[in-house]
């Protein structure tokens, strides 16, 4: 009786010796078990997942220019199916966008921001405005922590944006229009 060691030291002895029989045999498993060999090649990535995506980084590098060729060829192919299915997903997740920017970039959630205006009663922090769409709605936010103060309309938000945060200036802006 071999032990384990022997056996696959004898496996891969057979294996060079007749190449190319282990092939068409290989080749004629995976026209008759694609599924089989599916949920192997997935169990494979999922355990040696380092591996895998070093190897798909090195072939990436590698292969940069016939990649963006066969993906500029898909695109142009199939150009109409692709913008229909776009245009069918985004209709089924509208606020996905907007998810991921607050996550993303500010730290809160949708539910967190949406919170925000309930707490505000649906109006602009500054001008009191009450927000006329899903675009009126604006995070602002702190441009060195990235801290969220409040929701604002567009203008106001933009406005304080050309200020660049800065309260002197706010301060002589306001001087100005009480002199006017």
């Amino acid at each position: 009786m071999r032990t384990k060691k022997e056996k696959k030291e004898y496996g891969k002895k057979y294996y060079r010796e007749h190449v190319e029989q282990a092939k068409k045999r290989k080749k004629i498993y995976e026209k008759k078990h694609p599924e089989k060999v599916r949920e192997r090649q997935k169990r494979y990535r999922k355990r040696h997942i380092e591996e895998y995506r070093e190897y798909q980084r090195k072939y990436i590098k590698k292969n940069a220019e016939k990649i963006r060729k066969r993906n500029r060829k898909y695109r142009e192919k199939y150009s109409k199916e692709i913008k229909e299915r776009y245009e069918k997903w985004y209709k089924k997740n509208p606020y996905y966008y907007a998810e991921k920017i607050c996550k993303n970039r500010y730290g809160i959630t949708f539910a967190e921001k949406n919170c925000m205006i309930e707490n505000q009663k649906g109006k602009c922090l500054i001008c009191g405005n009450k927000f006329k769409n899903s675009r009126d709605k604006q995070l602002d936010h702190c441009h060195r922590t990235n801290k969220v103060r409040g929701v604002l309309c567009v203008r106001c938000n933009t406005g304080l944006g050309f200020f660049d945060d800065n309260i002197e200036t706010l301060q002589k802006a306001i001087k100005y229009l009480e002199k006017k």
